[in-house]
């Protein structure tokens, strides 16, 4: 039948196959395309917690490799038994500060717990003779019920695999392996990774690897070194000002710097509690020296400890910090940092260099390839 068409209606029914053709293809790409997303989503939105817990295992995984690599650059060891020195040295140190520390803030920490109920209590009856509390008035909750009602409202937030011992001790574990293998054998992984790219962006996909694995170990060493200088500085402190538990706050500080904006403003809470069990004055005391701290820490310590780090904008910050929080509770907030970052460096070198040719710088690469 089709030998008896004229050559230009055998051309067109030709045209007109291949259009067709052309366009289920393009349907059947973007029904693919939809799929994927939408299981992408649902995987990420009932399983998020596993998510957070692979990337901390990543986390820990990038710090064993910055303290590893220091160790074999500086010694004839090989890759493999760096790493293992490196975990022996960190479960050492750990051991070590189990032993000297807990014994000291053991019951600085039940003091803690008895003190921070009790001054809530003061400062609502400090405020009510003055008459700036009545708003309080009518509330009958007494203030040990109302902490363990804010402890309990934050607790429900958190993810079901926390929401019990067995489940944190699992979900521990879980990072502890994770970032005990990924650190062992991190090529395997990256090279294992780069393989489900196709052919023609695996150079691209390294670049971005390489440039996401800086960003995360200079945030990690930037943080920890915070964590320790405030840690200290806290401790001096509340020490000089005669503050009870000075060490057990300067550790809570310190461990609470690892937040980013949000955690500065939490510790500032339980030592301005117990100083003003103590004297009113006192806590006025205690802010000042906490503003000065995060002033010294945003103007002085970042800036020098971040100088090879990635700059993350504040307002964007609490936005993140704030999502994941709703989203995954304590371990959202604590891990909203790093993904961010994570996020800033994709979007420069996929989004702005890959798709709009445009030039931006990114660290951890060379000058050629960062813009």
């Amino acid at each position: 039948m089709n030998n008896l068409l004229p050559p230009y209606l055998k051309n067109i029914e030709a045209t007109t196959s291949d259009r067709l053709v052309d366009f289920t293809r393009r349907i059947l790409i973007i029904v693919g395309i939809v799929v994927i997303v939408g299981l992408l989503l649902a995987f990420l939105y009932y399983g998020f917690d596993v998510v957070l817990l692979a990337f901390s295992g990543i986390l820990l995984a990038i710090f064993i490799r910055s303290l590893s690599d220091i160790l074999r650059d500086h010694t004839p060891l090989s890759d493999k038994w760096s790493v293992s020195i490196t975990l022996l040295l960190m479960i050492g140190a750990i051991g070590l500060s189990t032993v000297f520390l807990v014994p000291r803030i053991g019951g600085q920490v039940d003091v803690l717990t008895q003190t921070v109920p009790q001054s809530i209590q003061d400062v609502r009856d400090y405020l009510n003779q003055y008459g700036i509390g009545s708003f309080l008035r009518g509330q009958e909750l007494e203030p040990s019920q109302l902490l363990s009602g804010q402890v309990a409202m934050v607790s429900s937030r958190i993810a079901g695999i926390f929401s019990t011992t067995i489940g944190i001790i699992t979900s521990v574990t879980v990072v502890f392996f994770t970032g005990l293998f990924l650190a062992f054998e991190p090529r395997m992984y990256i090279d294992g990774f780069i393989k489900l790219v196709p052919p023609k962006g695996r150079a691209r996909t390294r670049q971005i690897l390489t440039a996401l694995d800086y960003t995360l170990r200079w945030w990690l060493i930037a943080r920890v070194l915070s964590m320790v200088i405030i840690a200290v500085l806290t401790f001096l402190g509340l020490w000089l000002l005669d503050v009870p538990l000075a060490l057990t706050l300067g550790i809570l500080t310190g461990l609470l710097t690892f937040i980013p904006i949000i955690g500065a403003t939490l510790a500032i809470i339980p030592p301005m509690l117990i100083a003003f069990t103590q004297e009113p004055i006192l806590a006025l005391y205690v802010l000042g020296f906490y503003l000065l701290l995060q002033t010294v820490e945003s103007y002085l310590i970042t800036p020098l400890v971040q100088e090879r780090a990635i700059s993350l904008p504040s307002a964007l910050m609490i936005l993140f910090q704030l999502f994941f929080g709703a989203v995954a509770g304590i371990l959202g907030i604590a891990l909203a940092a790093p993904v961010l970052a994570v996020i800033i460096v994709v979007v420069k070198m996929v989004y702005v260099q890959d798709i709009l040719d445009d030039s931006v710088p990114v660290r951890g690469l060379p000058a050629e390839a960062s813009s």
